[in-house]
């Protein structure tokens, strides 16, 4: 993993690469989110490096910080196992043999993959995901108008600042961004496309 292509965070301490790789050690050993126990993992050496408790290192990032670093990780990982895969040569097998391992690998992925990653980057917004969903889907006037209008105003604001937050490490922060809002759209089914809510939500948020 090249992780010095990688923005660096902007933590209120010093973050070598060193605490990106052990990151990814610790999240291989103990799981997305036990932030706890990578902390007290002695051979990752994160004790100052991570905020989770009354007493821990100030300016250290805090386990929401530490979340989108580690999907940022984690998409950059799973980009460049997919870029090493394409390129190398795929060994000759009977026809039957390709076509059978095709069907099991369609029905392990599921949906495609870049969606895949979008939904884990935006894990933590999976409510607000689901409000505006429901908010565009519904054409009933039971809800005021009003209402409605301000609800997905308020979607959109929380969406975006997660958005940013997520594409904020990336290289290319733009174009994920333009990614991500676009998942937005399908999984919310809006009549507005992708780059349309990007617009607004800039609009709204410089109010």
């Amino acid at each position: 993993l090249n992780l010095a292509s990688l923005k660096t965070p902007q933590f209120s301490i010093r973050w070598p690469l060193q605490c990106d790789a052990m990151l990814l050690v610790g999240i291989y050993r103990y799981g997305f989110g036990n932030w706890e126990k990578i902390k007290d993992d002695k051979e990752l050496n994160m004790n100052t490096k991570i905020f989770i408790r009354e007493g821990d290192t100030l300016g250290a990032p805090d386990d929401k910080k530490l979340s989108r670093r580690a999907q940022t990780l984690l998409l950059k990982l799973s980009q460049e196992k997919s870029v090493t895969n394409k390129k190398s040569p795929s060994e000759k097998k009977p026809k039957h043999t390709k076509e059978k391992e095709s069907q099991k690998k369609k029905v392990a992925a599921g949906p495609s993959k870049p969606k895949n990653q979008y939904r884990e980057l935006l894990a933590d917004y999976a409510d607000v995901l689901a409000e505006l969903k429901q908010l565009s889907s519904d054409t009933s006037e039971v809800l005021d108008k009003k209402v409605k209008i301000k609800k997905t105003k308020s979607c959109l604001i929380k969406l975006g600042e997660g958005i940013h937050g997520v594409a904020d490490s990336s290289a290319d922060s733009s174009k994920l961004e333009e990614k991500l809002w676009g998942y937005v759209q399908k999984s919310c089914r809006t009549a507005m496309d992708g780059a349309a809510l990007q617009r607004l939500y800039l609009k709204l948020s410089s109010k």
